[in-house]
């Protein structure tokens, strides 16, 4: 399953608050994804824009949105009764794309803030980006392999969902990819995404993102895929100036978090 981000038409919130000195100012552009299975729907709100609202297990922003940048930048994280179940800040860089995640199970939630290059690869040529937000599986190896070839190593390793949880592949020739998630130094596939197809520029699928998350009760499996979200280039973007771990917001009162 696809959802498709349109970078090209970028809805801008109301912008309530302001950020710091740091950062730069203007605007930053966020999305999110609810990773969270068995707490329901929940929203993200960044520097008083709403970036994802009340998204079910799975869903995600229809849009990039529009953040006051700067530095002291707050996070929010609620469910639906408006309950807060992460809060914090961070710095949002003008004119840089960030994606967040909601992460988490049904006691602990986090966000995960990740700066996301959407500046343009070469011709005939995409990007991959992976995420792991499964807390439950401490760490994965993905595997990228062009449909009908030989699948050869592991193209990233040890991916953990708190110190390196997304990983982007750039430069891609376009053509249809089977990606799996293995379990770290093992050939335990846990998920498995068979048609991730990169298009061409001018199309709407020069990047995708692939995500594993914790499975809801019942599920046949302890982790599953989420859905791909499909993001064209933005013209004239530059890759994030700040790159590296992901910042993590957690839950209130929240003083240590898992590595």
């Amino acid at each position: 399953m696809f959802k498709r981000i349109l970078a090209g038409s970028i809805v801008v919130a109301a912008l309530v608050g302001c950020g710091g000195s740091g950062g730069g100012s203007g605007t930053s552009f966020a999305y999110g994804v609810n990773a969270i299975p068995n707490i329901g729907t929940v929203s993200i709100t960044a520097n008083g824009s709403l970036v994802l609202n009340a998204a079910a297990y799975g869903a995600s922003s229809s849009s990039f949105v529009g953040v006051n940048s700067g530095a002291n930048s707050s996070i929010f994280l609620t469910n639906s009764s408006s309950t807060q179940l992460a809060s914090g800040s961070t710095t949002f860089t003008g004119g840089d794309y960030y994606t967040t995640y909601a992460v988490g199970g049904s006691v602990n939630q986090y966000v995960f803030v990740y700066p996301t290059d959407v500046s343009a690869p070469n011709a005939n040529f995409g990007k991959l980006i992976f995420v792991n937000a499964s807390v439950l599986q401490p760490s994965v190896d993905v595997y990228v392999t062009l449909s009908g070839a030989t699948q050869g190593p592991a193209v990233i390793t040890s991916m953990t969902p708190f110190n390196s949880g997304q990983e982007t592949l750039n430069q891609l020739p376009v053509g249809t990819y089977d990606v799996q998630f293995k379990a770290a130094g093992t050939s335990n596939v846990l998920v498995d995404e068979p048609t991730v197809t990169i298009g061409n520029a001018p199309t709407t699928n020069e990047i995708q993102i692939v995500g594993i998350s914790d499975s809801p009760t019942g599920s046949a499996t302890a982790q599953s895929a989420l859905p791909i979200v499909s993001i064209p280039v933005v013209a004239g973007a530059i890759a994030p100036r700040t790159m590296g771990h992901p910042i993590i917001v957690g839950h209130p009162g929240m003083t240590a978090f898992p590595k």
